[in-house]
């Protein structure tokens, strides 16, 4: 949200508070509501920052997991077809007698 000039923004309230003038006495606590609202603003701002960098955490996670899992997919294929070409293992005392 683009910031207002404070010359514009000063004119916005002098008009309002013209057409309005039961706002000028609470502009207090219109004033405060304000600061809470801003201060609220600030503290979601921190909060989708903060889950930004959490997502981007698992974003990595994920892509490590991914990887291990082709790699482990590779693998297993590559002993699968190792099996069914040369058969399966003898034990040892088949291949001695």
């Amino acid at each position: 949200m683009p910031a207002i000039p404070t010359t514009a923004a000063a004119a916005q309230l002098l008009t309002t508070l013209a057409m309005r003038p039961d706002l000028a006495t609470r502009m207090t606590d219109l004033h405060f509501r304000l600061q809470a609202d801003y201060e609220r603003l600030l503290a979601l701002r921190r909060q989708r920052s903060m889950l930004a960098e959490a997502l981007d955490e698992c974003d990595a996670s994920l892509s490590s997991l991914a990887s291990n899992v082709c790699n482990r997919v590779t693998v297993a294929r590559l002993a699968l077809r190792d099996y069914t070409v040369a058969g399966p293992a003898q034990p040892l005392a088949a291949k001695v007698a």
